[in-house]
């Protein structure tokens, strides 16, 4: 936690309580509780990054096989096309 974080805690608490002693030992104990708690959110943190960056390539993965097969459709409607077109000049061609 940073300094001016900790200052302004005290300050506040010192506002509540008279005893400085009392001040003193609340603070630290506000502080302490702050940075186990920022210590608990990192893996925390890391394990929803770490869920998110799944879900992403299960979506990249649909994605790519969805592409991949639109390819294959528009490579299979080309063909054909050029089988047609092949067909019918073949078929002028020997027709006449």
């Amino acid at each position: 936690m940073k300094t001016a974080g900790i200052n302004e805690i005290r300050s506040i608490v010192a506002e509540a309580l008279p005893n400085a002693a009392a001040v003193q030992k609340l603070t630290d104990a506000i502080v302490r509780a702050t940075e186990l708690a920022e210590d608990e959110m990192r893996p925390v943190g890391r394990d929803y990054l770490d869920a998110r960056l799944t879900d992403m390539l299960k979506e990249l993965a649909v994605l790519r096989s969805e592409l991949t097969d639109k390819v294959r459709c528009q490579q299979l409607w080309a063909i054909a096309t050029f089988t047609l077109l092949l067909a019918s000049v073949l078929l002028q061609h020997f027709w006449k």
